[in-house]
């Protein structure tokens, strides 16, 4: 190129930036295409980004920062004279109804005692927790911080899977990672997209997810719950230090409901396999056909807390399934939950899908064979024995294997060991199993001065063989609206039981290790 082009590129470029410039600042003017935050582009990863905000309504109040296109922002004005609880999780925890929790403290203390905040987050792992669960230590002065956590560390590492995917590419995406802290391409976007704004979807509705942890194996499997155990107890020291006193809480999961990921170890043998493998196709043949549904193979196809088409706040009446004579037979819940209405939502709004799924449900419980003889169904249970043999730890036979040993009528307790034992083994699970509960039992126990609530073995106390499944369950790991303020009560006993005179107006700080 000649000087003369050299010139005439620069003039070109300072131009052109010179009416980008010029934009930005028409759009800033006119409060259109504001540029996302790092909580936003960053979906809560970025440690240097601040998730908790000051807010000017009420004066010294803080809200969070997090970008969700679904759910409100929460606001926590200045602390005043009540003592204040906190609660941190995911999905499951931001379902909690806090306002329930008020009431139900009042209630017993026939004063209004305690506020209470949700910090709960939809897809949150135990990483993202710690990072907001930090910021509100500094700045939101809690007495009491509630940990319902553990479901979500394999779908969190999905969500960082596809980050590491999207800034993947070197060169080739600085300009977009350029453009997209600039008005005119948000404006851009936001004009365009549905809705004029980007829709999020709900973490557990991602339909790739089984592909991210095809190859995952066992041992890697561990690595993930050696970083959870070492999350939740940092969270339970960082609060402790702050003289904040701490609920550790396991977590309800839904032992009807599939594992997620089933792979064999790198050496294993292909011969083995494909004996394995073979055997358990033929096994499923001679299943009845109505299992398929509880048995899916993609995200899709699993039943969802949204298929039941209700607003996660709206209240409705038991559906006509829980008054039909098959139900009644099902399972009666005893303890705490006997007289306790799981608040399904109406039949009447379900999704085609639920109405399959509770169908065959049903129909398992029933222990119906369908159009296969016993003979047939007793065959297939020799057979997933028979390939558990060569591999007995596959989460997806040692399942199978439980839904059929009940069709045949073997001990409910067998049964109910073998679903523990296929969810404590899946390779990727998006629900809770009895090995995340140990770490937390575990960390309790270990950490002087945190108060467990083992909420978990409260349901299943409740259950024959302590099989929580779909009567309380929405889907793999939401607990439908009664279970929901089930687990509220059994927080809100557990801060009773242990500091019931921080509403007395004692010391809030000093003691708090203690647990007294």
């Amino acid at each position: 190129m000649t000087p003369k082009h050299w010139i005439d590129l620069l003039i070109g470029l300072a131009i052109t930036g010179l009416i980008l410039v010029g934009i930005e600042v028409s759009l800033g003017a006119a409060g259109l295409g504001e540029v996302p935050d790092a909580t936003n582009w960053s979906r809560g990863f970025d440690p240097s980004a601040r998730y908790l905000v000051p807010h000017a309504e009420p004066p010294g109040s803080w809200q969070t920062r997090f970008k969700h296109k679904t759910r409100p922002e929460v606001t926590v004005p200045p602390k005043g004279e009540l003592p204040r609880i906190l609660t941190f999780g995911g999905s499951n925890t931001a379902g909690f109804d806090t306002g329930y929790m008020e009431q139900v403290l009042a209630k017993e203390l026939g004063s209004k005692g305690f506020e209470a905040f949700n910090l709960g987050r939809p897809g949150y792992g135990s990483e993202r927790v710690k990072l907001i669960f930090l910021q509100a230590l500094e700045v939101l002065d809690p007495d009491v911080v509630i940990l319902y956590t553990g479901h979500n560390e394999f779908v969190e590492r999905g969500f960082e899977m596809d980050l590491e995917a999207a800034s993947a590419g070197g060169w080739a995406t600085v300009p977009l990672r350029v453009a997209r802290d600039t008005r005119l391409f948000n404006a851009i976007v936001q004009r365009y997209s549905q809705g004029g704004e980007s829709r999020q979807k709900e973490p557990e509705a991602w339909d790739n997810e089984y592909q991210k942890f095809a190859d995952i194996t066992y041992d890697q499997t561990q690595e993930y719950f050696r970083a959870y155990k070492q999350n939740v107890r940092s969270m339970c020291e960082a609060a402790l230090e702050r003289g904040v006193r701490v609920v550790l809480c396991t977590i309800v999961y839904n032992r009807m409901s599939v594992p997620f990921s089933s792979t064999f170890p790198d050496d294993f043998d292909p011969a083995v396999v494909e004996e394995f493998e073979g055997l358990r196709r033929t096994a499923l043949a001679r299943l009845p056909e109505y299992l398929d549904v509880l048995l899916p193979t993609k995200e899709k196809h699993r039943l969802h807390a949204m298929d039941f088409s209700v607003r996660d706040r709206e209240r409705e009446k038991p559906a006509e399934v829980l008054q039909r004579n098959d139900y009644e037979g099902w399972r009666k819940a005893k303890g705490f939950l006997k007289k306790r209405d799981p608040m399904l939502q109406n039949a009447s709004r379900w999704d085609a899908k639920v109405h399959r799924y509770y169908d065959a449900v049903l129909r398992h419980q029933r222990r119906d064979l369908g159009d296969q003889s016993r003979d047939r169904v007793l065959r297939a249970e020799k057979q997933l024995e028979q390939a558990l043999t060569l591999y007995p730890e596959h989460p997806r036979a040692l399942f199978e294997l439980a839904l059929t040993k009940h069709l045949v009528g073997r001990s409910g307790k067998s049964v109910a060991a073998l679903l523990e034992r296929a969810a404590d083994l899946d390779r990727a699970p998006r629900k809770g199993s009895n090995m995340v509960n140990e770490i937390v039992r575990k960390v309790a126990s270990q950490t002087e001065g945190v108060v467990l609530a083992d909420i978990d073995r409260a349901f299943q106390e409740c259950l024959p063989n302590g099989v929580v499944g779909w009567e309380w369950m929405a889907d793999h790991c939401h607990l439908n609206r009664g279970g929901r303020d089930a687990i509220t009560e059994l927080m809100a006993a557990a801060v009773l039981e242990n500091w019931r005179d921080l509403a007395a107006g004692g010391d809030l700080k000093e003691g708090a290790s203690q647990g007294e």
